[in-house]
């Protein structure tokens, strides 16, 4: 998933890309090997911030590559690792276990000119305020059917495993079951009608009346005007 709207199966965004990270501030280059391989190299300022916010002004660094055998495939790998987790209170002598690693795997199959397939998986691994590691992992599978040019079917299911509850704020397991109808009603005027329940181990959600449960149901209708 990225962060445009229209470039994704669903109106809504999963917990792989909410919590994985969101978004960063920095450098990127790509070199395209050929027209199968490419590589990118980045270099920011962490994870869900624009500026430096680490004690020690540590960076986070990364690669990708990329790779598209044919025209039916293409799987793209991702890893960031740096110090960016919360240094203000961790004792020196274990500041250096406040390492954040990430892997991201993303691989797309086009059966046809009507039906795509897409799997994403992710684990990453971090600290605590007070030195302790966690770890995390998610996997998202989705695929997307097109009865014609201007209407599609795009269901995703997803689980997400934070253990630890770094990501979340709660050691548990989330997951999501989405249904997601498009309708074109342009080339760049797309309608989304969306049912998404998600659900945990966890009493994570909320009711109406702020009492606390383990799923949620929202229904969306989603309008995107793009140029």
């Amino acid at each position: 998933e990225v962060i445009e709207t229209k470039d994704n199966f669903n109106y809504s965004r999963g917990w792989l890309f909410a919590y994985g990270p969101y978004y960063h501030a920095g450098l990127r280059a790509k070199y395209a090997v050929n027209d199968k391989v490419a590589l990118t190299g980045f270099l920011v300022n962490g994870w869900d911030n624009l500026f430096e916010n680490n004690v020690k002004t540590g960076k986070t660094g990364g690669f990708q590559i990329a790779l598209t055998p044919n025209k039916k495939f293409a799987l793209t790998e991702t890893y960031l690792v740096g110090k960016e987790a919360p240094l203000a209170n961790v004792p020196a002598a274990s500041a250096r276990d406040n390492v954040r690693h990430i892997a991201d795997t993303v691989a797309t199959v086009i059966v046809n000119d009507k039906f795509t397939l897409l799997g994403n998986f992710v684990a990453g691994s971090d600290g605590d305020n007070a030195g302790k590691r966690g770890s995390w992992t998610g996997f998202a599978g989705y695929f997307k059917y097109a009865f014609t040019k201007n209407l599609a079917f795009s269901p995703r299911f997803e689980v997400f495993r934070d253990r630890d509850g770094l990501r979340t704020g709660v050691g548990q397991t989330v997951k999501d079951v989405t249904l997601t109808q498009e309708v074109k009603l342009m080339d760049n005027f797309i309608t989304r009608f969306e049912f998404r329940r998600d659900f945990s181990d966890k009493n994570f959600f909320t009711n109406s009346r702020g009492a606390a449960r383990d799923n949620q149901n929202t229904f969306i209708i989603g309008l995107s005007y793009f140029f």
